[in-house]
């Protein structure tokens, strides 16, 4: 039971880390051709997630290189497949940082505070300019009809968590997403605004 469980960790965890010394040192610029690499890394994350919330969630070497190899992705691969399950994992981990679990399971009725705030750490408080760029990004570039109610969804997560931990106030998410439209370029004051007012 417990022997097997804690080796089947062991082997994902090294699994996991083998990935991302081999992600450094792939050409960035050919990422699309390794689409299918990375399509399996987040398989197998998104596995992991479900059998292994607790250690994946608390891993201090997993959660945050996790996330950071998610956000480079969906912007860099032009496949579906190769970004979709990219963008899937970075939702599903986003919904950790509620209190209450997204799958429902008899062992968990409540996420654990620890969870939670690992997720609000290494997802918004770190990275959270950064989700909201490349997930605007993707929005106006690569993501396809099918891709978008899952971006949306993240950003939803991220504003709804930014405003939970800045005490109810929004300004924060507002202000990364005025940033970001900053960086798509040139938009018009009435776009920035419909924008703003939507969000």
């Amino acid at each position: 039971g417990a022997e097997v469980r804690q080796a089947v960790w062991r082997f994902a965890l090294s699994q996991c880390i083998s990935f991302m010394k081999r992600f450094e040192q792939i050409d960035k610029a050919l990422l699309n051709e390794n689409y299918g690499l990375v399509q399996s890394f987040f398989i197998m994350v998104d596995d992991i997630l479900m059998f292994y919330p607790q250690e994946l969630i608390t891993s201090d070497e997993l959660l945050g290189p996790i996330v950071s190899v998610g956000l480079e992705c969906i912007t860099k691969i032009e496949n579906y497949d190769g970004y979709f399950d990219s963008l899937h994992t970075l939702e599903d981990l986003l919904s950790w940082g509620f209190e209450t679990p997204p799958i429902s399971t008899v062992a968990i009725k409540e996420v654990p505070v620890e969870w939670r705030q690992k997720i609000l750490k290494e997802m918004v408080l770190d990275r959270g300019q950064l989700l909201v760029n490349n997930m605007l990004l993707g929005l106006v570039s690569n993501f396809c009809d099918n891709a978008q109610p899952t971006a949306f969804s993240c950003l939803i997560s991220c504003s709804r968590l930014a405003t939970q931990a800045n005490n109810g106030n929004s300004s924060v998410f507002v202000s990364w997403i005025s940033n970001a439209v900053d960086q798509l370029g040139k938009v018009t004051d009435q776009e920035r605004n419909n924008l703003l007012n939507t969000v």
